[in-house]
């Protein structure tokens, strides 16, 4: 059962509860010392390059890394504020055994704990902390992460298929989500302290962040530590710009020069949103396509003809929209024929009864393991709060797997043409 509570600040709090039970489904001395009672909890938080001004591109991803780094605001018990650099903060979390994680995104930050059940009232006073008051004005910390994050954006300009795939990004989407999801040098460089301190105010808006929480603890537990620990987050509401589509029919395919042997190619393509009726047609769809070793594309462009060095198909979405992305990599003088031909069995495609069994086992697996994994069931839970405004049951998701057949493959393939909107971008492939 899921639990939730809307919090004074506007947050939303999402919790299922998992204690070792015995047979009678109640919690007693003995089923209590069968193991470690473990907690996962997963935080939203409305920060993302979505959010930043162009000039500072990349300054929430800053924000983000920080939260890594330590906090100028800690209270010790029953004594004043002290400052926990990044390598006292970690070592807090590393003596008891706790994982700790934040990670940026395009439109939210993501925060991961997973801890022994004991330690998760400490856990949450040193994340409320780091979250509270984040070393913006340490140099050396502001340096060490904007390093990291050129790195990163530095590392895919050297990268063929991550650079096809950036420029895809930029020609398939319209802004603000045509933007590059690394941020940019420039951008990273330009994000200053006071530019900081602002973005991370309006990450703290309460009515528009997540929590949620799976494992051995009470909801009423979750909700008092939470209100104590975090009880800075103010009630405003930071709202996500919608993801509008973009006619790219008049677009010619984009070729970028690269000595490279092989042709990096990438192409995407309208498709079922988050919310529409085709998402799993669609997910289905591409583990046909692009599934593995069994996949239509590996078999028919790869195997019989040897056209490509690997090819994938996959199905991504938001809220607003969904699409394809078909990639490959080939012999210069084998582009022509492999894109004729990944093309028509694309276009061309209705599944067997062998090739849907196979992915909606595929997709049952990915399910399964994903509840099994508190840590992963509870960043579950919000997201599907985040996107749908509800938590789906095991009963509902497994039903809408069972449910894909041909037609409604071939219903998704008739709505959502494949090609009909596409962007083509290649790399390399010049000697």
């Amino acid at each position: 059962m899921i639990d939730i509570t809307h919090l004074k600040c506007g947050a939303v709090l999402l919790g299922e509860s998992r204690f070792e039970t015995g047979d009678s489904g109640v919690e007693d001395s003995t089923t209590k010392n069968r193991g470690i009672q473990t907690v996962s909890v997963c935080i939203y938080l409305p920060c993302g390059v979505v959010f930043d001004d162009l000039e500072t591109l990349g300054s929430s991803l800053l924000i983000t890394e920080l939260f890594n780094r330590g906090t100028t605001q800690f209270k010790e018990t029953n004594s004043e504020c002290i400052e926990l650099d990044g390598r006292e903060f970690r070592a807090r979390f590393e003596r008891k055994g706790t994982h700790f994680s934040a990670g940026g995104g395009f439109e939210r930050c993501v925060i991961r704990v997973d801890c022994v059940a004991q330690h998760l009232a400490e856990a949450l006073k040193l994340i409320g902390a780091v979250i509270a008051a984040p070393r913006f004005s340490d140099p050396l910390a502001l340096e060490e992460s904007r390093r990291m994050l050129i790195n990163d954006i530095r590392s895919r300009s050297d990268d063929p298929a991550g650079l096809a795939a950036q420029h895809l990004t930029e020609l398939f989407f319209a802004p603000p989500f045509n933007r590059a999801r690394e941020g940019t040098e420039a951008g990273i460089l330009a994000a200053n302290s006071d530019v900081l301190r602002a973005g991370h105010f309006n990450a703290l808006s309460g009515g528009s962040i997540i929590f949620s929480w799976c494992g051995a603890t009470t909801q009423a537990q979750m909700v008092t530590l939470i209100e104590q620990e975090f009880y800075f987050l103010h009630p405003a509401i930071r709202t996500v710009p919608k993801c509008f589509a973009r006619n790219t029919q008049d677009l010619n395919p984009l070729h970028i020069a690269k000595p490279t042997e092989q042709r990096s190619v990438m192409m995407a393509f309208e498709s079922a949103s988050m919310l529409d009726a085709g998402y799993f047609p669609a997910k289905i769809a591409s583990l046909c396509l692009g599934g593995g070793l069994f996949s239509r594309l590996f078999n028919e462009v790869r195997e019989k003809r040897g056209l490509v060095y690997d090819v994938s198909c996959s199905h991504a979405s938001n809220r607003d929209r969904g699409w394809f992305v078909v990639g490959f990599a080939c012999a210069p003088q084998q582009f022509e024929e492999a894109s004729a031909c990944t093309r028509s069995v694309i276009l061309d495609f209705s599944p067997s009864e062998i090739e849907l069994q196979r992915a909606r086992a595929q997709v049952k697996l990915s399910l399964a393991v994903a509840d099994e994994s508190r840590g992963s069931r509870c960043e579950t839970l919000a997201a599907e709060w985040c996107y749908r405004g509800r938590v789906r049951s095991e009963e509902e998701l497994l039903s809408a797997v069972n449910n894909v057949t041909a037609e409604s493959i071939a219903e998704l393939w008739r709505v959502y043409s494949p090609f009909r909107n596409c962007v083509e971008v290649s790399v390399g492939g010049e000697s």
